[in-house]
């Protein structure tokens, strides 16, 4: 479910499974921010080029 992603998500919950996943990594690993987000569940945007 990311801009770096090329099909859109088959499950209609998805937005719900992204945000339990988030919470989780909240409450497992105390301080986090939004860097450390972004490293978790961020990924590399293809621009057409092989």
């Amino acid at each position: 479910t990311g801009r770096f992603k090329e099909l859109a998500p088959y499950d209609p919950d998805w937005f719900y499974v992204r945000c339990a996943a988030v919470l989780r990594h909240v409450y497992i690993r105390s301080p986090v921010g939004v860097k450390t987000v972004t490293k978790i569940f961020g990924g590399r945007k293809r621009n057409g080029v092989t």
